[in-house]
C-alpha cells in the first residue's frame, strides 16, 4: 500500500487487525496489467480477507 501511495500520489490510510503481525507478515503479490485502482485494491483484501477497503472524500480507507 505504501508503494501504491507514493508511486500514483494516492491518499491511502490504513487501519491494522489486532491479530496481524505487519513485522513477519508475507508481501503481496499484485500483478494487474490493464486495470483500476479498485481491481488492485481488491486484489490486495482477495488475499488478506481480514481486510477491506473504501473511498472517502479524501483518502482511500483500508480497514479490518
Amino acid at each position: 500500500l505504501s508503494k501504491l501511495a507514493y508511486q500514483y500520489s494516492v491518499p491511502i490510510s490504513l487501519e491494522v487487525a489486532i491479530d496481524d503481525d505487519l513485522v513477519n507478515s508475507r508481501h503481496l503479490k499484485v500483478n494487474v496489467k490493464k486495470g483500476t485502482l479498485a481491481d488492485v485494491l481488491d486484489s490486495i483484501v482477495l488475499q488478506k480477507p481480514s481486510y477491506s477497503w473504501e473511498l472517502s472524500a479524501s483518502t482511500i480507507k483500508v480497514l479490518p
